[in-house]
């Protein structure tokens, strides 16, 4: 699945996604004991810019198959960053569910 998160503006506190529910060919995911993480790069073979995962306490798994991605003050520098949403399961299997872009634009004030 793509989303696009809509545009935010560098230096400032980012309300985060509230409920994103996780499924497969209409099926909710289980993601009981499974890690989940979104890498954000400027390009595909660029460094990653920013980490949102549940190791880090940036994303909350809130039910069997939904997570919270957590507000956060963003600071990298303006662009359009590349995404994807990956979920680990206890099996080791991994398995990418969404991805998209995500504009950061520039502040004035700083």
């Amino acid at each position: 699945m793509t989303y696009n998160i809509p545009a935010h503006r560098r230096g400032d506190t980012w309300d985060g996604i509230n409920n994103i529910s996780i499924t497969q060919n209409g099926v909710p995911v289980n993601l009981t004991n499974a890690s989940v993480k979104m890498e954000f790069r400027q390009g595909i073979d660029t460094p990653v810019a920013m980490t949102f995962s549940t190791a880090n306490s940036g994303i909350t798994i809130t039910s069997v198959s939904s997570v919270r991605v957590m507000p956060r003050l963003i600071e990298v520098p303006f662009s359009t960053y590349k995404y994807d949403l990956q979920v680990t399961y206890p099996t080791g299997v991994v398995k990418t569910y969404i991805s998209g872009e995500w504009p950061i634009i520039a502040d004035i004030t700083e």
